[in-house]
């Protein structure tokens, strides 16, 4: 009810709560504190001990989408970057879009799971898309111009990843980044790859990764 109502959430509630043996009262706990949109709640969230629930776990990691950013949220979301389980790694990923800093794009650019390929190529997007003057800024839209290329063979993950790597590149709002999807909505030989990638190359806005 609080999740629903966007109530503030007592901390130490909160945190009393996230200790309860039952994991839906836990899940349901870690939806109230994303639909609070407090620090308070961020803090609480990086706080939490290690959850074994995966719907405990991928609420957690969603709820960093719709809370304020805290620099200490940076260091827990990379160490996720790391877990067996791909579908969360890939959510520490997106949320590390949304919210990392300027450090978190070098880790990424050297991050080499493949599994975790397209979710990389939309936060580094997004990064540069929040921190256009970002040093690296050039660096990542050379790698993500790398992966927009019509993908070789069926592989359907090589068709995500080139639709990730186009969407990357819009999201960065760079003009650099624009000439590379009107040079893709050229070349590439699928009309539906030139579709989107002029679409993109047109948008007003740049996507963001922002619920």
């Amino acid at each position: 009810q609080a999740a629903l109502a966007r109530r503030r959430v007592p901390p130490a509630l909160a945190r009393r709560l996230l200790k309860d043996d039952n994991a839906a009262i836990r899940r349901l706990t870690v939806l109230a504190l994303a639909a609070s949109g407090t620090l308070e709640a961020t803090k609480v969230l990086i706080e939490m001990e290690a959850e074994r629930n995966w719907q405990v776990r991928v609420a957690q990691l969603l709820a960093f989408a719709q809370l304020p950013s805290l620099p200490e949220a940076e260091p827990f979301l990379v160490s996720r970057l790391q877990e067996r389980n791909t579908a969360w790694s890939a959510l520490a990923a997106l949320a590390i879009g949304r919210v990392g800093g300027e450090g978190v794009v070098g880790i990424l650019l050297r991050n080499q799971r493949s599994a975790l390929r397209s979710p990389k190529l939309l936060a580094l997007g997004s990064l540069i898309g929040r921190m256009p003057a970002h040093p690296k800024a050039e660096e990542v839209v050379s790698y993500l111009a790398q992966w927009a290329q019509a993908p070789k063979g069926a592989r359907l993950t090589g068709f995500f990843e080139v639709y990730a790597a186009l969407w990357a590149l819009a999201a960065t709002g760079r003009e650099d980044a624009r000439e590379v999807l009107l040079q893709r909505a050229v070349e590439f030989d699928s009309p539906v790859l030139r579709g989107v990638a002029l679409r993109l190359a047109g948008a007003t806005k740049p996507p963001t990764l922002d619920v």
